[in-house]
């Protein structure tokens, strides 16, 4: 299956523990769209707010998949909650187009924070692995982790 990916980035795109990175990374895979918007950077400091679709538990155990791999790779302190985090990262079926099947997502940067939309939890987990290779060398992620439960 095609996977289906759009990505709205901001310049300096995604910045942790201060840096950021002017060059938008090459992902894998390849986004089918990317648009890059001018603005500021949505900083993740040392918390950040995770929220998730409370009708849709693949949101739920991909937010929790999220704040243990950055609690485990550079100690972000992360809170997981039902509803929108603003700021923070939020991962919702509200913003899951009707074409992006299983394994499609759309993440947004702003300033105000990062959106997953997707409508299954292969479409997070992708998702999530496209925000860990935006982030910066600063919150590098070690070694691998495997993937929840759930996920496929």
């Amino acid at each position: 299956m095609k996977r289906y990916m759009a990505i709205s980035l901001t310049t300096a795109a995604l910045t942790a523990f201060g840096s950021a990175s002017a060059a938008i990374p090459g992902l894998v895979p390849m986004p089918m769209e990317m648009v890059d918007f001018s603005g500021p950077a949505f900083q993740i400091g040392a918390s950040l707010q995770i929220g998730f679709d409370a009708s849709l538990p693949a949101s739920r155990d991909a937010a929790q998949f999220l704040a243990d791999c950055l609690v485990q790779s550079s100690g972000i302190k992360c809170t997981v909650a039902a509803g929108q985090a603003n700021p923070g990262v939020t991962l919702t079926s509200g913003d899951a187009g009707p074409d992006l099947g299983e394994e499609g997502y759309n993440l947004t940067v702003s300033d105000h924070g990062v959106v997953i939309g997707a409508a299954a939890s292969a479409g997070f987990f992708y998702g999530i692995q496209t925000l860990r290779q935006l982030l910066p060398p600063a919150a590098s992620f070690g070694a691998p982790h495997p993937a929840p439960a759930g996920f496929q």
